[in-house]
């Protein structure tokens, strides 16, 4: 588990966007390209009219290699793995699609609170450029856009806005299916379970919902109530292309998902003279 913090400075009036986002597919006739650099623009646009945004990456940038293509590979030829030149050709693969989709988002290069690594990625074998040797793909492009790589699994992000305010972040690409809708809404609300946060999302199943909920906290003396909200983050990748044989969301007959995200917008009120930090959620499609 990687744990990051950043300090925000947010005044009264601008909304501060959270941006979570993942799955989208970059490299694959699937992917909307067209959908997320409308994404990627809506954001430019925000910060340019004097709002700030903290983007966050849940996983599978690019449909790099899956965890049993990774395996396949590692048992190539008895173990010893692939030839030189064959190394050579997925590190060169890797690269290129790492640096085309920061090609896409490097408008908003340093923006970027830290992006986990999902199921597709590649890891680097150094046969073309030896300080990369064993890093993967996502911990490149971390280099590019100067944001902290916050791991495979578990990341944490606390962000401190001032005034004695906080909000944690649980982030994670997420794991196995789930078909119905209440399946995919109890694996975000189970992440409680392992770690206490303000703000949980995840990724995988493509789900983009916002659940939110309450829970007592005991502060200085008595009990406040702590808002916390549950976040599917969508994908940019169709399941069902019109006119063409889809993949296998199409051939598990999966329900669709809509495409996007889902945003969380932060914002500084003053009352009765006394700052509150208030946080909503919104879609993104």
């Amino acid at each position: 588990m990687i744990r990051v913090t950043k300090s925000i400075k947010l005044t009264e009036g601008p909304t501060y966007w959270i941006a979570p986002f993942g799955d989208v597919h970059h490299n694959t006739d699937e992917c909307d390209k067209e959908r997320f650099q409308l994404f990627i623009d809506w954001l430019t646009a925000h910060v340019k009219q004097g709002n700030d945004v903290g983007l966050i990456g849940l996983g599978d940038y690019n449909d790099a290699l899956s965890p049993s293509e990774r395996a396949s590979l590692a048992a190539a030829k008895c173990g010893f793995c692939l030839h030189d030149t064959s190394l050579k050709t997925l590190d060169k693969a890797a690269k290129e699609m790492s640096d085309t989709f920061f090609n896409v988002v490097k408008p908003l290069k340093g923006k970027f609170l830290g992006l986990l690594d999902g199921h597709h990625y590649m890891t680097f074998s150094g046969m073309t450029k030896q300080d990369i040797r064993g890093r993967t793909n996502t911990e490149y492009l971390c280099d590019k856009l100067s944001c902290p790589y916050l791991g495979i699994g578990l990341g944490i992000i606390e962000l401190d806005f001032g005034y004695g305010f906080k909000l944690v972040i649980a982030a994670s690409h997420g794991y196995g299916g789930a078909r119905t809708a209440g399946a995919r809404v109890i694996k975000r609300v189970r992440m409680a379970e392992v770690t206490r946060a303000d703000i949980y999302l995840m990724g995988h199943d493509d789900e983009k919902m916002a659940k939110e909920s309450q829970v007592l906290d005991f502060v200085e003396g008595k009990y406040v109530s702590r808002e916390q909200v549950f976040i599917g983050t969508g994908s940019f990748q169709r399941g069902y292309p019109i006119g063409e044989s889809g993949g296998y969301v199409e051939q598990l007959l999966l329900p669709p998902c809509g495409l996007g995200t889902v945003l969380i917008g932060v914002e500084l009120e003053k009352r009765k003279g006394r700052y509150h930090l208030h946080h909503f959620w919104r879609s993104w499609r």
